[in-house]
């Protein structure tokens, strides 16, 4: 019976330590019945995780701490692939410590509002080129979302509050109220 997982319950029965092989067929037998019961081993997980929450942390933030790279290339990739919800949640929350006021809108409510056309030089924005000051070919005329009245000076976080302006504009605008 060695070898099985009857093997590994007989040796569980009678109390004694199983055998290799036991261990072995035991190990597979929850390898397959894991890849069959795909919702309830996440159930589990998230119940243990639960329960056990201040150990689950403890544990990831060991394995963050003893992989930066790792940690860093996994905040890059989210950061590439979220971009928009990454802008979206850096806004909302520094309006929200700074207690100006802040509401959904996406970028595609912007464009829709001003077209693509920048606020600040009245020429059109290319949707396509990059977001960043220096981050590419045509970098000057990419998009950013601009606040109207800079959070920082106490505007709200809300589509009454913002505008398409290129990059190169929004450099050129700073940190001052829009006169227009």
């Amino acid at each position: 019976m060695c070898g099985t997982r009857t093997g590994y319950n007989a040796h569980y029965k009678r109390k004694e330590k199983p055998c290799a092989a036991c261990k072995l067929a035991q190990r597979e037998y929850y390898i397959q019945w894991r890849k069959k019961n795909p919702e309830i081993v996440k159930a589990m997980v998230l119940k243990d995780r639960t329960i056990h929450k201040e150990r689950y942390l403890k544990t990831l933030y060991a394995w963050d701490k003893a992989h930066p790279e790792k940690v860093k290339e996994r905040q890059k990739k989210y950061k590439q692939n979220n971009s928009e919800n990454s802008r979206k949640h850096a806004r909302i929350r520094i309006a929200r410590k700074l207690q100006n006021g802040a509401e959904p809108y996406s970028e595609a409510q912007i464009l829709e509002k001003y077209k693509n056309i920048c606020q600040w030089c009245k020429k059109e924005i290319d949707l396509t080129a990059p977001r960043t000051a220096g981050g590419g070919k045509n970098w000057e005329n990419g998009l950013q979302i601009d606040h109207i009245i800079p959070v920082s000076k106490g505007g709200p976080d809300k589509l009454d509050n913002v505008q398409p302006l290129h990059v190169y504009c929004n450099l050129k605008k700073g940190n001052r109220p829009s006169q227009q």
